[in-house]
């Protein structure tokens, strides 16, 4: 990382409440984190977001990871990608779903909802638009809420991934990278 991490005794009581909360929602300070808590509000605010886009929002966890493994091939972030295609797997997203998504393929095998996630996420991150169709599918089935909720995945991983590109965030040691380069 191109900056050294924060430890908690450096920071004020009150931002050691922010870093306290993140041990607590992640069981440790990894991703972005390290980098973010040099701004504590910003890195709370950032967690909390993170926090309603992995756990409580309307799309249900396999396609919230699928929402996410797809930004990230897109984005070519092996960070992203890596820790959520574990996450992803232990979702119940079948292998052919994430290696469709490796590999940035969308065979007509998919399962609906999947492939309308895919296809919904790529315009987003690909062409920084969604097509009607694509938009109303979704809407559709998960109505409103949803469409701003897959939106919000896709925003909040965004920033995630720009975070780790400008600090230079590498993987632990031993990490398998699953993202062909």
């Amino acid at each position: 990382m191109r900056i050294p991490d924060v430890k908690r005794e450096d920071l004020s009581p009150t931002d050691q409440v922010y870093y306290d909360e993140i041990v607590e929602s992640r069981g440790g300070i990894r991703g972005p984190f390290p980098a973010l808590l040099h701004s504590p509000q910003l890195a709370s605010l950032v967690a909390a977001t993170g926090h309603y886009a992995r756990f409580d929002c309307i799309l249900p966890n396999p396609l919230r990871e699928v929402a996410i493994i797809c930004a990230s091939r897109e984005n070519r972030n092996q960070y992203v990608f890596t820790a959520h295609v574990r996450l992803a797997r232990e979702a119940g997203v079948s292998e052919g779903i994430i290696d469709a998504v490796k590999r940035g393929n969308l065979p007509d095998d998919i399962p609906g909802d999947e492939a309308m996630v895919i296809r919904f996420v790529r315009e987003l991150v690909g062409q920084h638009k969604v097509s009607d169709s694509s938009f109303n599918a979704v809407v559709q089935k998960w109505g409103t809420q949803g469409a701003v909720d897959l939106t919000g995945v896709v925003a909040h991983y965004m920033l995630v991934m720009q975070v780790i590109n400008a600090f230079n965030i590498q993987h632990a040691e031993g990490v398998t990278l699953e993202l062909p380069v």
